[in-house]
């Protein structure tokens, strides 16, 4: 009697460390799978979710053209105030150009940077895609601007980019400052974003609250970049067609501004040091901080 007593307890004791094991593996296995972006706009906000610190980001949504709606977690800007000043603020170049047909356009092995040789003016292989090479860079850009920021101990609190107007503008500004957000995403900032071609807007957004002391990243069409960094900050600034891994950066501390080659891609990148003798390699951030060079890998 007292041994089937025993048994009888044994095995509810099995079953109980059964039945909690395997909801223990089921939530395991749940957690660990990745949950699919919708991708999709959620209305005029643009935002899919609150801030989450770079916690639960669904990885990996980049594509040769993206919209910030499309990143997971987006959050459009609430501007607020009009006094307030960003710490530092990062102006940085759109994507190297995917073409359509690489094949007719002679744009690898001639010394040149890859997505120089035709100007969308000139009709030849124009295109609105980001390269591979584009998603990339844009990729480890966002790793670079997240390393600066912690070596200033600050947060990157805002990412604003061109809009793409049809006959206007092109949509690589746009691409290039979804991954960048992403990337800065996955790597624990909560920025919110906005979208314009006003180089007025821009300077009003500047001054919000949501950028008071911290770090604000701009993207911008490199050619218009100059103007668009005098309208907001005042300081001058020149941009090289193939300069696609400089990043100026506005100091509003110390009242200056500085050239960085973020070295994105290779540490002897010709679309970086070669298109600019004057730009610097920051300190602490230089290729071999970025590790492999997949989207969506940290």
């Amino acid at each position: 009697m007292i041994k089937r007593k025993t048994k009888l307890i044994l095995y509810i004791c099995i079953g109980i460390i059964l039945f909690f094991l395997t909801i223990f593996i089921f939530q395991y296995f749940l957690d660990k799978t990745p949950i699919k972006s919708t991708g999709g706009a959620t209305g005029a906000t643009g935002a899919t979710g609150g801030d989450t610190g770079g916690k639960n980001i669904p990885g990996c949504k980049t594509a040769k053209q993206m919209n910030f709606s499309d990143i997971p977690y987006s959050k459009q800007c609430n501007i607020s105030g009009t006094n307030s000043i960003p710490a530092y603020t990062v102006f940085i170049r759109h994507c190297d150009r995917g073409y359509k047909d690489s094949s007719s356009c002679q744009d690898k092995n001639d010394g040149t940077c890859y997505g120089c040789q035709y100007l969308e003016a000139e009709g030849r292989c124009s295109t609105n895609d980001c390269s591979d090479e584009g998603i990339k860079r844009s990729w480890n850009i966002g790793k670079w601007v997240n390393c600066f920021a912690n070596d200033k101990g600050l947060k990157v609190t805002g990412v604003i980019s061109q809009s793409f107007v049809p006959g206007q503008t092109n949509q690589r500004p746009t691409t290039t400052a979804s991954i960048i957000y992403e990337s800065l995403m996955i790597l624990g900032h909560s920025p919110c974003y906005i979208s314009t071609i006003d180089n007025n807007i821009v300077k009003q957004y500047a001054t919000s609250d949501n950028f008071n002391g911290q770090i604000l990243v701009v993207v911008w069409d490199h050619g218009k970049l100059p103007d668009l960094i005098k309208t907001v900050t005042g300081y001058t600034a020149t941009w090289d067609n193939c300069c696609f891994d400089k990043v100026a950066v506005v100091d509003n501390i110390k009242k200056n501004i500085t050239n960085y080659d973020t070295k994105s891609l290779t540490q002897n990148d010709p679309c970086g040091s070669a298109c600019d003798s004057k730009n610097k390699i920051y300190k602490n951030c230089y290729f071999s901080n970025f590790g492999d060079l997949i989207p969506c890998k940290k």
